[in-house]
């Protein structure tokens, strides 16, 4: 076996920054790392990148991507919602003075995220699940 793929030559070399759950079977040995807080995960992934047979799945970063993929997806279906409901009031009661239902919910919606903007808090995905 490779040395670089021997488990207790990897952990000897992280030491105790990275506690490794190793599974091993006769052909391969798939490794699950707790990585903790402050741990540069690109010099990890830098060391495991020229292994052969080694994937480093980052699933931190996935799963940011992931729910801002998720934030962007909800925004626009929120901002689509506004629109159907603004058309639907609309040809309801055939005057313009009927879009004022749906300004308030709107300008609550905007007054969140210009709130946002002014504290520097980000929205995340729960953010905009709540506006529904």
């Amino acid at each position: 076996m490779n040395q670089r793929l021997n488990p207790d030559h990897v952990a000897r070399i992280l030491g105790d920054a990275l506690p490794p759950l190793w599974l091993r079977s006769k052909h391969n040995i798939v490794n699950f790392v707790l990585i903790k807080k402050g741990v540069n995960v690109d010099e990890l992934a830098a060391l495991v990148e020229p292994l052969e047979g080694v994937e480093y799945v980052n699933t931190l970063a996935r799963t940011r991507t992931a729910l801002a993929q998720q934030r962007a997806s909800a925004t626009n279906l929120l901002l689509l919602a506004y629109a159907l409901v603004a058309l639907l009031v609309l040809v309801r009661y055939q005057k313009l003075n009927s879009l004022w239902l749906v300004a308030v919910p709107i300008c609550s919606s905007a007054m969140l995220v210009i709130l946002g903007l002014i504290f520097a808090f980000s929205l995340n995905l729960f953010h905009v699940m709540a506006l529904f």
